[in-house]
């Protein structure tokens, strides 16, 4: 971006030479007169500085007795001058100035922050519908009224702010803390429930009746706390029950069978030093590719990057530039080494603990064993882990069963009572 403006506005190198050079520096700094790249040239020095600052420069030389030399000049300003004779040169150039500012007016990028529940692609898909996405007028586009239909239409957004910075659309959001319940599953209760055979290890309970403690033996499917509450009356005795969602830290101790099978040799690939390289341009439907040479190569592999073209921060524009590099292989048959089975049984192990502990497990001990052959690598063993219980299911519903001469209303009217 700086050099863009230093282009636009138009600079000089110049060849600083005299009695007292390092004096006119000075005064150059306390003017705050800003000089680029210097270096010592000769009996001076040589640098660059804007047109605008050289202007400023005629009293700092008349009092250091210095003198300034031009030796090259850039910018617009002296290009077009250089190439005034050439008018398709200055056509070309007034062309591509229009092009750019009529560019100016249209979006070309969309950004959007804070979302969680709602993907990209959906409220991308959304803002398209609503006449606001990639390619859009900016003048057309109502930002206030964006925001309503954006709140109106997803409640889950309790906030958004949208903002035209350039030729960026940007849009930032913040989701509701949580989500709806539905009705039902608030009138009724859910139990936690033990989703592998172990021990429970602990037992932290908020709310539902714990059905185990610590260091009972459970199994898959047991009811670990319960959704369903009693109601007792001052007697002791069950009035009724309520029902709630079961929610308590459960962690139990178990041991995970674990088991991998991999190849004792791989196809690798070398590099033989060959390169080709091709540019591409693309424009929506639009695209051009130059190779600068043809690839003929059997086997290779290609990376390729791809960057919307802009000019600082946030003007882009509808292009894309693509570089693509291609490199030569040649494949060979590589057998693992002792070190390096190790290294890879150990890498795959780790893997598939980090897919564990995804999964609320905490891995406290590894016994495993190595068996190599000839032609697979076999790993055998087991894990000790602890797997904080999150599986849930519906509470079943209890009736209250009436004693023998007990009404709902609770007077006695058995056979041994006085109804006087």
């Amino acid at each position: 971006m700086i050099r863009i403006i230093r282009f636009l506005d138009g600079y000089v190198h110049v060849q600083l030479t005299g009695y007292a050079p390092e004096r006119f520096l000075n005064l150059c700094r306390s003017r705050h007169i800003l000089l680029w790249d210097l270096q010592p040239s000769g009996q001076g020095y040589g640098f660059y500085i804007s047109i605008r600052s050289f202007r400023r420069l005629k009293p700092l030389l008349r009092k250091t007795g210095t003198k300034v030399h031009i030796t090259e000049k850039r910018g617009l300003f002296p290009l077009a001058f250089r190439y005034r004779k050439h008018k398709f040169f200055l056509v070309g150039i007034a062309a591509a100035c229009g092009i750019l500012i009529s560019f100016s007016g249209f979006i070309w990028d969309v950004e959007i922050n804070g979302n969680s529940r709602f993907s990209d692609q959906t409220l991308l898909g959304y803002l398209e519908e609503q006449g606001a996405g990639y390619g859009s007028l900016k003048n057309r586009l109502d930002c206030e009224k964006l925001e309503s239909d954006i709140r109106k239409d997803y409640p889950d957004i309790i906030w958004v702010s949208v903002k035209i910075q350039g030729t960026r659309l940007i849009v930032d959001v913040q989701e509701a803390a949580g989500a709806k319940e539905d009705g039902d599953a608030q009138t009724k209760g859910t139990d936690l429930i033990a989703d592998y055979d172990g021990t429970v290890e602990s037992i932290v309970t908020r709310s539902g009746t714990p059905c185990v403690k610590k260091g009972d033996m459970v199994k898959k499917g047991d009811i670990l706390v319960s959704g369903c509450l009693e109601l007792f009356d001052d007697f002791g005795s069950v009035t009724g029950y309520e029902y709630c969602h079961a929610d308590a830290d459960v962690l139990i101790s178990l041991d995970l069978p674990y088991e991998d099978v991999f190849p004792a040799k791989d196809t690798r690939y070398k590099a033989t030093g060959r390169t080709r390289r091709r540019i591409g341009l693309d424009a929506g439907s639009w695209r051009m590719s130059i190779g600068l040479r043809k690839n003929k190569f059997e086997v290779y592999d290609q990376i390729t990057s791809l960057e919307q073209v802009r000019f600082g921060k946030n003007f882009y524009l509808p292009l894309k530039l693509e570089m693509t590099r291609i490199r030569e292989l040649v494949p060979y048959e590589h057998t693992y080494s002792e070190e390096e089975i190790q290294a890879l049984a150990g890498e795959r192990l780790e893997l598939y603990c980090r897919k564990l502990e995804e999964k609320n497990f905490e891995i406290k001990g590894k016994n495993v064993k190595i068996n190599a052959g000839e032609k697979e690598i076999s790993v055998k063993g087991n894990l000790e882990a602890l797997e904080k219980a999150e599986k849930t299911g519906n509470t079943e519903i209890r009736t209250q069963k009436k004693e023998e001469g007990q009404e709902e209303n609770g007077i006695d009217t058995g056979n041994n009572g006085n109804s006087s």
